[in-house]
């Protein structure tokens, strides 16, 4: 086995791993960061390094694709939510983990790692992107629709702020780059290589730093029962959400690939909507859990597990849709003409 090229290949997942890793043992470095430095800038700077990789045609051309679109939008606002409410009733939707994954079932997309997955694998990235706004967008009716079917309870969010949060921190960067892709023309082929390690090195620290923030607030948090009592989380039930987390999204993956074939869809087209609608953001579920569920903070540690569990998941499938996209374009490919 070539160890180096394996390295080479590998290393954005063996620095995930560490990254994640040390943010859950040791989350007081990245805390004291997320204070004094806002996610939102790091998640700025990644989504206008995407946008430098096409042009404004080809971002209104995904804005065009309602199938693949529909496509994705099952995956976070109705496959996800039906298995992470199959998931809640085997740990208690009442429970600190239970109630963290029924509030992932209301999140958006990533926006963070998504596109970057999408990019890499060679899927079409515009459609990501315009999947990543539309996901977001619809957040702020389809997440109290989701929490009240599952939870019995519909939040009331402060709309004006999301839009806002929306326009400034998704669809401003993505316009910059935009801007700044028109100017680079055809240079832009020469930076795409530093453009992808710099994306890859911006999800590290999203996820890094996210989780440091997630593990540190959790142990702000005092989790009280119905009857007053403190409740505490068993390594078991640690674990068995762990479990959870995988198989939900190995599944979600599995019926995403299975509805593209369905439909036809290219395999860049599939490509966008497995990663789009099978990969849940982390600030938002944060944010709800904090705002409105405090006394179930410690489901913090559901969302985390979740959101590392897609990033590692979602990485060996990148070389998986590389190698099938080779696969596709070797037999696309017209036969050499016989020698006369």
């Amino acid at each position: 086995m070539n160890v180096l090229g394996l390295l080479r290949k590998q290393w954005f997942l063996g620095l995930l791993f560490l990254g994640v890793g040390f943010a859950y043992f040791v989350p007081g470095p990245g805390f004291w960061i997320m204070k004094h430095l806002d996610l939102k800038y790091f998640i700025f700077v990644l989504l206008f390094l995407t946008s430098l990789t096409f042009n404004t045609l080809q971002l209104l051309s995904g804005f065009r694709e309602p199938a693949p679109i529909g496509l994705s939008l099952a995956g976070t606002y109705l496959f996800l939510p039906v298995l992470f409410y199959g998931g809640a009733l085997l740990l208690g939707p009442r429970t600190p983990l239970g109630v963290g994954l029924l509030l992932l079932g209301a999140a958006p997309c990533s926006v963070a790692s998504s596109a970057v997955w999408t990019r890499l694998s060679g899927g079409n990235t515009p459609l990501a992107v315009a999947m990543i706004v539309i996901s977001n967008v619809l957040n702020v009716v389809l997440a109290p629709v989701v929490m009240k079917l599952t939870m019995g309870q519909a939040l009331e969010q402060p709309i004006g702020k999301l839009v806002g949060d929306l326009a400034l921190n998704v669809l401003l960067p993505i316009a910059l780059g935009q801007v700044v892709s028109i100017g680079l023309n055809k240079a832009r082929d020469a930076w795409m290589v530093p453009i992808g390690v710099a994306s890859r090195l911006m999800v590290l620290c999203v996820v890094t730093l996210t989780t440091s923030k997630a593990v540190s607030k959790a142990a702000d948090f005092v989790d009280v029962g119905a009857a007053g009592e403190t409740q505490r989380l068993s390594p078991g039930a640690v674990a068995l959400v762990v479990l959870i987390s995988i198989a939900a999204h190995a599944m979600v993956v599995v019926l995403l690939a299975t509805g593209g074939r369905m439909l036809g869809l290219p395999l860049g087209d599939r490509i966008a909507a497995i990663f789009v609608g099978g990969q849940k953001t982390l600030p938002v579920p944060v944010y709800y859990l904090e705002k409105f569920f405090p006394a179930y903070g410690l489901g913090v540690l559901a969302l985390v597990s979740y959101h590392a569990t897609q990033l590692i998941f979602d990485s060996f499938l990148i070389e998986y849709f590389k190698a099938k996209a080779k696969k596709e374009e070797a037999a696309a490919a017209p036969e050499p003409a016989a020698a006369p």
